[in-house]
């Protein structure tokens, strides 16, 4: 709980690089377009669950990858969906199969945005969603959408900094369930 008042006392000072009004904006248009690719929402596309999500993850999640085009911006989307079971232990694949909504927990987004949006860390823009579609307000008040984190800020064991998390997946891409993404 200290580190969280520290980093919040910290950002306070210096604006983080994720959360603003554009990256809220941007994540509400890259819903509409995972919805309408049915990577999201109540009509989204039935996969097959695995378990070994890592916090902040859940254990049974279910990946999703396509490209989409956001606001002329063709990207390569990664959906990931954590599911959790009422109990708080984790969702079994029969739960999820039977009722998807019920379960899920959140939605973790990984979206290759066009050269030079953030070329430190491969263009990714990254945003969680509660299960209607919704950006996720952390602990601290800040929108999880954008730029979130990185070791940059002081943060790096901050339970929601997706950049240096996934900086440490093999092949340089920021992706674990491969060596490599699609080409850009």
């Amino acid at each position: 709980a200290m580190v969280v008042s520290l980093t919040g006392a910290s950002l306070a000072q210096d604006a983080p690089p994720f959360g603003t009004p554009d990256d809220v904006d941007f994540a509400n248009r890259l819903w509409q377009q995972l919805a309408t690719a049915r990577m999201v929402g109540p009509d989204a596309l039935a996969a097959t669950t695995y378990e070994g999500g890592t916090p902040p993850h859940t254990e049974t999640l279910v990946t999703l990858q396509a490209k989409v085009t956001v606001a002329g911006s063709e990207g390569f989307a990664i959906v990931k969906k954590n599911f959790i079971g009422a109990d708080g232990a984790a969702a079994t694949e029969e739960q999820v199969f039977a009722d998807p909504q019920k379960y899920l927990r959140v939605n973790t987004v990984m979206f290759q945005r066009e050269v030079g949006y953030d070329p430190d860390n491969q263009d990714w823009f990254w945003v969680v969603y509660n299960p209607k579609g919704e950006v996720v307000v952390n602990p601290l008040g800040l929108n999880m959408a954008g730029k979130i984190v990185s070791k940059e800020m002081g943060m790096a064991d901050a339970p929601f900094n997706c950049i240096a998390c996934h900086a440490l997946a093999p092949g340089d891409d920021y992706v674990y369930l491969n060596d490599s993404i699609l080409a850009r």
